[in-house]
C-alpha cells in the first residue's frame, strides 16, 4: 500500500510539473542555464583536454566524443589501439528508451546480454562475463570478493539515471584496472555539475517511462546547480515498478516476474582552488523480491526446458558507495600535470528467500540466507607530461573486503536451524593491492605506442568456513596469498587522416576470489557446488588487430582477437550427491584453451539527416574440462555467443529535434553447448537456443525548450525468442513511452 501510494504521489507530481509547464512560458530556461548548454559545455571542456589537434569541422566533432577508462584520461574513441564504446545518459535512457543499465548494451557490437532473471542481467563480452568483466564506478571497482562465477545481477544495481555517461572497453585492461579486467572493462561516469555561472542557479529534470509488455513504470526526479563558481551539486531519485512479463504471441505471461526498485544518488563537486576540485557523493539502490523465475514452478516452458520446483525463489539486493575524491590539475610547469586521490566505501547485500516443498515427505521448507560485503578502498593516479617522451600513468590501489554470512533453515513446523555461514565463509576478509604504470608516445611520425606493467598481490582469509557444525572433520580455514604480473604492448597508426589500423598484445588476470575459496551453495541448475582452496590465479593473453575508420560521412571499426586461456577455474564433479540428489561439484585450475571472434560496426551518413548502420560478431572458443569420466576434453565455452548483429536506417533534424529510426536485430541458433550448458535444462532448450530476428521501431521529439516525448515499439512482430542462457524469454511486442522534462 505505501509503495502504490508513493508511486501515485510521484506520478501526480510528474503530470502537474507538465501542465506548469505546458501552460506557463515563464519556466522556460535562459541562454545558457538549460540542461542541453550544460552537455555543451561538457563536451567543449573535454574536446580541450584532448591531446589531439583539430584542423577542420569533422575533427571538432570527433574530439567532442571522449573515454577515460582506456587510457585513464580524455582521450579520442578513434584515436585507441582500443575497441570503445561510449553511451550518454541520454542515449541509454531517451534514445534506447533502456529498461536498466545492463540492458543499454542488447545492441552493442560482441555483447550478448544474458538474464537469468528479469532483475538479474549480466553482459557477455568476448565470451567472458560475471567477474572475468570488470565493472567501476568514477575508477571505483564494483567487483568484489564475493562475487559469483558465471553470469550475475550486479551491474544491474548502478542506476542508469544516475550516470553521465558508460564506457566499454573490449578486451584485457588489467595493466591499468587490475583483477577481473579480462573480456572487457566498463565504467559508469557519474552524474555532477559541470556549469558554474555566476550566482546560484538551479536546473532540474523529471522524467517518466512506461513499458506494456514489462507492465513497468518508471519515473525520475532531479535537480542539479551551482552556487558562483566554488559549489556544485546533483540530487536525484528513481523509483522502478516491474510486472509480469509478457513473454509473446504464444508463451503469453510469465508469472511471478515482477520486483521494485529504488535508487538514489547525489553528488557534491567543491572548487578548493582553481587547480584543485573536491568531490563527496553518495549513492543507493534497494531491490525488493527479485524473482528467480526459472528455478520455480511457475516458469513457463519453452521449446522443452524445464521447469523449477521451487515454490517461491526471490532475492532483495542493496548496494550503497559512499566516497569521497580530490582532483589536482597543475599549470603546465610541474612535473606532475593531473593527481585523483579517492577513498570509498562501498556495501553489497544479498538475501535470498527460497520456499521448498518435498512431495515425498509431504513437508515445507524455507532457507533464508545471505552476505554482506563492505570494501574500503583507495586510489592514487597520477599522470605526468615527459615533453617528446610521451605520457606517463602511474599509480597505485589498495580494497579491502570484509564479509558477514547467514544461513536460517525453517522447517514446516516453523522450527529454525541456524547455520554458523551462508553461501560463502562467515568473518572473511579479502585484500587487493596493486601498483600500475603505462608509457604512452608516439615513436614516429603518425605512430603510436603504449606499453604498461602492474604488479597485483591478494591475500583471502576466511575462519568460518564449514557449514555444518556436526562435522567430526570441520573444513578448514582458509588462508591464501596470490600475486601476478600483467602487461601489455600495443600501438596505433595513422596510416591516412581516414584509417587508422592497430594492434595490441594484453596479458590480464583474476586472482581467486571468496566464491572461489569458500561457496557452498547451489551452482546452475541442479548442482551443488564447494568452494576449494587450492587454487591458482587465472591467466590470459589477448592479441588483436583492428582499424578505425573515419571518412567524409563513413565510420566504422573492425577487429579480430584472439584470447589463449591458461589456469581457468573451473567446476567439476566430484562424484558424490548432495541429500537432494543434486551433484556435487567444485574447482580447480583444469581449464586451459582459446576464444576468438570478430566484430565489426559500421555508419553512412547521407542527406545530411539520413544514416543506416548495422554491426555483426562472431566468437568461437574451446576450454578442456574434465568429464563426469574425470577424462579431459575440449569443450565449447559457457554460453557461446551465437553469430549476431542488426541493420537498421535512420533520421534525425539537424538540430536533433526530431528523430525515427528502424532497426533488425538477429542472432543465430546458439547450438555450440558446453557440457554444463546441456545440462542447464531450465535455461537452455535441448539442442540449444533457437535463433530470432526481432524488430523495432523508434523516435522522439522536442516539443519544446522544456518538453521531449520518445517512444518505441519493440519486437514489432510479438515474437517467442530467448537470449541465449537466460532464465525466460525477451518481452513481446512492447510499446514505451516517455516524456522528459527539464527547468
Amino acid at each position: 500500500m505505501i509503495a502504490r501510494s508513493l508511486r501515485a504521489t510521484a506520478r501526480s507530481v510528474l503530470w502537474l510539473w507538465m501542465a506548469l509547464m505546458i501552460s506557463s512560458p515563464a519556466w522556460a530556461q535562459e541562454p545558457g542555464s538549460s540542461e542541453p548548454e550544460e552537455e555543451e559545455t561538457r563536451e567543449a571542456t573535454e574536446g580541450e583536454e584532448s591531446t589531439e589537434e583539430t584542423t577542420d569541422d569533422e575533427d571538432v566533432s570527433r574530439s567532442k566524443e571522449v573515454v577515460v577508462t582506456a587510457t585513464r584520461y580524455p582521450s579520442s574513441p578513434d584515436r585507441l589501439s582500443y575497441r570503445v564504446t561510449e553511451r550518454s545518459n541520454d542515449w541509454i535512457n531517451t534514445r534506447k528508451l533502456a529498461r536498466s543499465l545492463p540492458e543499454s548494451l542488447t545492441e552493442e557490437t560482441g555483447i550478448l546480454v544474458q538474464k537469468t532473471g528479469p532483475g538479474q542481467i549480466s553482459p557477455f563480452i568476448r565470451g567472458l562475463t560475471g567477474f572475468h568483466t570488470l565493472t567501476m564506478i568514477d575508477g571505483i571497482r564494483l567487483n568484489n570478493a564475493s562475487f559469483r562465477p558465471g553470469p550475475n545481477q550486479y551491474l544491474a544495481t548502478i542506476d542508469s539515471f544516475s550516470i553521465d555517461r558508460f564506457e566499454v572497453v573490449r578486451g584485457p585492461a588489467s595493466v591499468l584496472w587490475g583483477s577481473d579486467a579480462v573480456g572487457g572493462t566498463l565504467q559508469a561516469i557519474v552524474k555532477e555539475r559541470r556549469s558554474f555561472e555566476e550566482g546560484t542557479h538551479i536546473n532540474g529534470r523529471i522524467f517518466e517511462r512506461y513499458a506494456s509488455a514489462e507492465q513497468s513504470f518508471t519515473t525520475r526526479v532531479e535537480t542539479q546547480g551551482n552556487f558562483d563558481d566554488s559549489i556544485g551539486f546533483h540530487l536525484g531519485i528513481t523509483h522502478r515498478s516491474f510486472g509480469s512479463v509478457d513473454g509473446g504471441q504464444h508463451v503469453g505471461e510469465i508469472p511471478n516476474t515482477g520486483y521494485e526498485e529504488w535508487a538514489g544518488d547525489t553528488k557534491w563537486r567543491f572548487k578548493v582552488t582553481d587547480r584543485l576540485d573536491w568531490t563527496v557523493a553518495y549513492q543507493q539502490m534497494t531491490q525488493s523480491d527479485v524473482p528467480r523465475t526459472h528455478s520455480t514452478f511457475q516458469a513457463v516452458s519453452w521449446r522443452g526446458t524445464a521447469t523449477g520446483s521451487d515454490l517461491r525463489r526471490d532475492f532483495d539486493q542493496n548496494r550503497q558507495l559512499a566516497y569521497t575524491q580530490l582532483e589536482y590539475e597543475s599549470d603546465g610547469d610541474d612535473w606532475l600535470d593531473r593527481a585523483t586521490f579517492s577513498l570509498s566505501w562501498h556495501r553489497q547485500s544479498e538475501v535470498e528467500r527460497r520456499e521448498q516443498f518435498d512431495a515425498s515427505a509431504f513437508e515445507f521448507s524455507l532457507r533464508r540466507q545471505g552476505f554482506t560485503d563492505d570494501t574500503l578502498g583507495a586510489f592514487l593516479q597520477l599522470e605526468s607530461d615527459i615533453g617528446d617522451a610521451g605520457r606517463l600513468i602511474y599509480g597505485g590501489e589498495y580494497y579491502h573486503d570484509t564479509v558477514s554470512s547467514f544461513r536460517r533453515d525453517f522447517d514446516s513446523t516453523g522450527s529454525q536451524t541456524v547455520r554458523p555461514r551462508g553461501p560463502l565463509a562467515d568473518d572473511a576478509e579479502y585484500a587487493l593491492t596493486g601498483v600500475y604504470v603505462q608509457h604512452e608516445t608516439e615513436i614516429a611520425d603518425g605512430v603510436h605506442t603504449m606499453a604498461g606493467l602492474r604488479y597485483t598481490f591478494a591475500r583471502a582469509t576466511a575462519d568460518q568456513v564449514d557449514p555444518n557444525p556436526s562435522d567430526a572433520v570441520p573444513l578448514p580455514s582458509v588462508s591464501e596469498n596470490f600475486d601476478q604480473v600483467v602487461w601489455n604492448a600495443r600501438v596505433l597508426f595513422d596510416a591516412t587522416d581516414w584509417l587508422r589500423p592497430y594492434a595490441g598484445v594484453s596479458t590480464a588476470f583474476r586472482a581467486p576470489n571468496l566464491q572461489d575459496l569458500t561457496r557452498f551453495d547451489s551452482a546452475r541448475s541442479g548442482e551443488f557446488e564447494v568452494g576449494s582452496s587450492n587454487l591458482d590465479p587465472e591467466r590470459f593473453t589477448a592479441y588483436e588487430v583492428g582499424a578505425h575508420v573515419e571518412r567524409d560521412n563513413v565510420s566504422g571499426n573492425v577487429t579480430y582477437f584472439y584470447t589463449d586461456v591458461n589456469n581457468l577455474i573451473a567446476r567439476f564433479p566430484t562424484g558424490t550427491m548432495t541429500p537432494g540428489g543434486d551433484p556435487i561439484v567444485t574447482l580447480a585450475n583444469s581449464g586451459d584453451g582459446y576464444i576468438h571472434g570478430v566484430e565489426a560496426a559500421a555508419e553512412v551518413r547521407f542527406a545530411k539527416e539520413w544514416r543506416v548502420f548495422g554491426n555483426f560478431t562472431w566468437l568461437e572458443g574451446y576450454i578442456e574440462v574434465l568429464n563426469a569420466f574425470d577424462v579431459e576434453e575440449d569443450d565449447p565455452i559457457s554460453r557461446l555467443f551465437p553469430a549476431a548483429g542488426l541493420v537498421g536506417v535512420g533520421w534525425e533534424e539537424e538540430d536533433g529535434s526530431k528523430y525515427v529510426e528502424a532497426l533488425a536485430q538477429f542472432a543465430g541458433d546458439a547450438d555450440r553447448l558446453s557440457l554444463r550448458d546441456k545440462g542447464d535444462t531450465q535455461r537452455i532448450p535441448p539442442g540449444g537456443t533457437p535463433g530470432y530476428t526481432v524488430f523495432t521501431l523508434r523516435g522522439g521529439v522536442r516539443v519544446s525548450q522544456n518538453i521531449a516525448l520518445f517512444g518505441a515499439i519493440e519486437n514489432l512482430t510479438n515474437h517467442d525468442y530467448r537470449i541465449h542462457g537466460s532464465g525466460l524469454n525477451q518481452p513481446g511486442t512492447n510499446v514505451i513511452l516517455g516524456v522528459d522534462l527539464t527547468f
